[in-house]
């Protein structure tokens, strides 16, 4: 069973993409990343058309954890380019990304599609959320709940969902450790 947390509407797109790590110019159609995994199950019960290969990065960038918002924006500035269909219509777009700090990159991967499909919809899709104001040594409680794909319904809380919390600094301590080795 595939779960996600999803906030406040249902999710509906033709096409799901991801964004590229800093050192990809592109994805090819057998890339096995986690979100290249996330990618292909969320295209799979939305019925959707996974495709990472629509998104490509003119140059390696940066790793964005370490740069501030302006430097972000600066790094990524027409970086991204998107191939849409034929007809210039890619269909509603769902743009996956693992965490949503100043949204430098969706922001980017966003102006690519816009230059390419002016009237697609698009929804974008984070595994987590960082508030980047927030200062990492706060003390702060994290939660979720797990949630399903219902495809006549959309998103639902699953029965007997249990809400899942973490301390932020053990959080905190393994981004950190994990980014150090």
């Amino acid at each position: 069973m595939l779960h996600f947390r999803i906030f406040k509407k249902k999710v509906r797109a033709d096409l799901v993409v991801r964004a590229l790590g800093s050192a990809e110019g592109g994805a090819g159609t057998k890339a096995s990343s986690p979100l290249d995994r996330l990618g292909r199950e969320v295209a799979k019960v939305m019925r959707a058309k996974y495709d990472p290969t629509r998104l490509k990065k003119s140059r390696e960038t940066r790793a964005m954890k370490l740069l501030t918002a302006s430097e972000r924006a600066e790094e990524l500035a027409d970086v991204y380019s998107f191939t849409g269909s034929p007809n210039g219509n890619s269909g509603d777009v769902l743009i996956l990304d693992d965490i949503l700090t100043t949204g430098a990159t969706v922001r980017a991967v966003i102006k690519s599609i816009r230059e390419v499909s002016r009237n697609c919809g698009i929804q974008i899709f984070t595994l987590a959320y960082t508030d980047p104001q927030a200062l990492l040594n706060k003390s702060l409680v994290l939660g979720s709940y797990d949630y399903q794909w219902e495809p006549e319904s959309g998103w639902s809380v699953m029965d007997g969902a249990e809400n899942y919390t973490v301390e932020f600094t053990n959080l905190r301590d393994k981004i950190l450790q994990d980014s150090l080795s």
